[in-house]
């Protein structure tokens, strides 16, 4: 008893079989068989049916029906066969047996590419041409001492009208390569597949090869131009013995007949287009003894868009835009675009607009003209040069002015805001006009910005321009109301502001007698003759000057004593004065007793005439010893500070 079945091809098998023809297949599994279950896959049981299974089946063999199973990327087809024995005694178990069969399938692969022994452009009139496959065509697979099977049957498809011998259209024949006769206009694609010889069913795909005629437009013009009417000439080569079939869009005329007379090679014809929008194809086809070409459509760019043009284009500003299309032609061109504001002119050729926006900016105009149906829409696309509006005025403001565009036509469409950065500023007028007036912000100073904002169809864009605004005011002068000759006292202007803001300014009315020690805000005034001075300081800058108003304030200005004389008896009381808010250091000078030298002088001599000291409080000195007559009396306040007083003794 055989432990292991074996399953094999019948002697008449070949390594590679057809698809749907019967091939037997031998079991040799022994003795005391119980069952045999036969599966295939790539095939059936029966012819015409999908039988894949037989349970329970014939203990010896069975015939299967291959199909024609499909190659992948040149692979060889196969199918296989399948048998599961079960034993009644003596093996347990399920014993298995399988054949991988090899099928000769033309499913899913393709022949080698075609040639033909001749250009595959070919002149018009009937042609000879002979087409063949580059190379020789096989089934998929090998066979074990390496052949290959060759493909001997060919299905071919020639174009209408052409024919290989007698046969036209869709013919088989045992030949990799045909000789062709073509009609006299004619083109197309020549195809050719494998035809299976033991099952024509079974096909190859296609391989194909296309052939063209020798023609084209040799003049014709660029474009034809919308809402014109416009004379051309095209023309096509000439192939003798043809006539030539014109067409034209609807509306165009052919001027010289060119379709009027069977047989007339007019390869070459006037042509008038027509005002209104059509598709712009001329196209043209060739006929011979009732055969008809292909129709050749003219190269050229058929109906070209008019020219949209523009003024100088800036943004906020006027620009006016023209389309090329006479005006008795026009119906109504409508304008539109992201970026653009039509004034005024809308519907007509030439509206006036406003770019609200810079750089690229695509304009379109739908057109319709008078009396053609439909519309056209024109598209041009502008770049549009930034925002130029230019502030003039003042860099610096001490007070108020005024700030202007000047330097373009400002659009009345174009909304204008004017504004400041630094909250320096007031608009005390003009404002949403091209010219603002501005004043000063109370109390501010500094560098300030002032600002134009152009709006206009939710587009916006700004210009500044850097201006010095205000300047800064002294609101206070301290210091003593009083102080004593020859001596002095600090005066403080506030508020202090830093050395980068601005100077201060001091003035002392009367300055006779007055000598002044400023540093910025602070100022130490000797005065050397009694009386009444008013002091002043204000606040300068390098952009305002001394703009602002001075703050003062006064000193009095007295002497140390007073002295009161008697002409008669020659006797001088010395009385120191008591200043208020006294600001003067009489003794900054003296570290000695709270005594003060005095000397008299004859005014008219010079001499020394008497001196000696007395309290600093003053006193009563007699001078009896003296000679009638004016004196000078020169009182020592401090070491380095003197006064003097003149008496007069009869």
């Amino acid at each position: 008893m055989a432990q292991h079945p074996v399953l094999k091809p019948d002697k008449d098998v070949p390594e590679f079989v057809t698809p749907k023809m019967g091939y037997y297949y031998v079991l040799d599994a022994g003795s005391n068989i119980a069952r045999v279950n036969w599966t295939v896959s790539g095939g059936s049981f029966s012819l015409g049916s999908s039988q894949t299974s037989i349970p329970g089946g014939n203990f010896y063999g069975i015939t299967v029906y291959w199909d024609n199973v499909k190659s992948t990327n040149g692979s060889t087809p196969q199918g296989k066969l399948t048998a599961e024995v079960y034993y009644s005694s003596g093996v347990s178990g399920v014993q298995s047996a399988s054949y991988t069969q090899k099928i000769k399938s033309l499913n899913g692969v393709t022949p080698p590419s075609l040639t033909s022994k001749t250009s595959t452009n070919l002149d018009y009139g009937v042609q000879n041409i002979t087409v063949l496959l580059g190379q020789k065509f096989y089934y998929p697979g090998q066979t074990t001492t390496g052949d290959k099977n060759l493909v001997t049957k060919y299905e071919w498809t020639l174009p209408e009208g052409w024919k290989s011998g007698t046969q036209t259209g869709v013919f088989t024949t045992s030949s990799e390569s045909i000789n062709i006769t073509t009609n006299n206009v004619g083109t197309g694609t020549v195809k050719v597949r494998g035809v299976n010889q033991g099952a024509e069913f079974d096909k190859s795909g296609y391989s194909s090869i296309s052939f063209t005629r020798k023609f084209g437009f040799t003049a014709y013009p660029t474009s034809v131009p919308f809402g014109k009417t416009q004379t051309n000439t095209f023309t096509t080569q000439l192939v003798k013995g043809m006539t030539y079939e014109w067409s034209t869009p609807s509306g165009w005329k052919i001027n010289n007949g060119g379709n009027t007379k069977e047989g007339l090679e007019l390869n070459s014809v006037s042509i008038t287009s027509s005002v209104c929008p059509t598709d712009g194809i001329v196209k043209v086809r060739l006929k011979k003894n009732g055969e008809v070409s292909q129709w050749y459509n003219c190269p050229y760019k058929g109906i070209s868009d008019p020219a949209i043009t523009s003024t100088a284009a800036y943004q906020f500003e006027y620009s006016t835009l023209a389309l090329d299309v006479a005006s008795s032609s026009l119906s109504k061109a409508t304008w539109s675009g992201t970026g653009i504001y039509v004034a005024s002119g809308q519907g007509t050729a030439a509206p006036k607009v406003i770019f609200t926006k810079s750089g690229s900016v695509t304009v379109q105009a739908v057109v319709s003209l008078s009396g053609c149906s439909g519309v056209r829409t024109i598209s041009k696309t502008f770049t549009v040069s930034p925002f130029r509006y230019l502030i003039s005025g003042e860099s610096v403001i001490c007070y108020n002015g005024n700030y202007t565009i000047s330097n373009v036509t400002v659009p009345s469409e174009v909304q204008l805001t004017w504004s400041y950065t630094n909250g320096k500023l007031e608009i005390q007028g003009g404002q949403s006009t091209k010219t603002v007036s501005v004043g000063i912000a109370p109390g501010k100073f500094g560098d300030e910005w002032i600002r134009l904002t152009a709006s206009l169809g939710g587009q916006s864009a700004a210009v500044s321009k850097a201006i010095y605004a205000g300047y800064p005011t002294v609101t206070k002068v301290t210091g003593p109301s009083s102080v004593r000759l020859n001596q002095g006292g600090s005066f403080i202007a506030n508020p202090l502001y830093d050395n980068s803001v601005c100077e201060y300014k001091w003035t002392v009315s009367p300055s006779q007698g007055a000598s002044q020690s400023p540093s910025r805000n602070t100022n130490y005034i000797t005065f050397s003759i009694p009386g009444s001075y008013y002091i002043a300081c204000r606040a300068y800058t390098t952009q305002c000057g001394a703009a602002g108003s001075a703050a003062s304030t006064t000193v009095s200005v007295q002497s140390s004593y007073m002295v009161y004389s008697d002409g008669s008896s020659k006797i001088v009381d010395v009385i120191e004065n008591q200043l208020e808010n006294d600001e003067s250091s009489i003794l900054s000078d003296v570290v000695v007793s709270n005594q003060v030298s005095y000397q008299l002088y004859n005014q008219a001599t010079g001499l020394l005439v008497a001196e000696g000291k007395m309290e600093r409080s003053g006193g009563t000195l007699d001078f009896n010893q003296v000679n009638s007559g004016i004196y000078i009396l020169r009182i020592q306040v401090s070491d380095a500070i003197f006064e003097v007083h003149r008496v007069a003794f009869k």
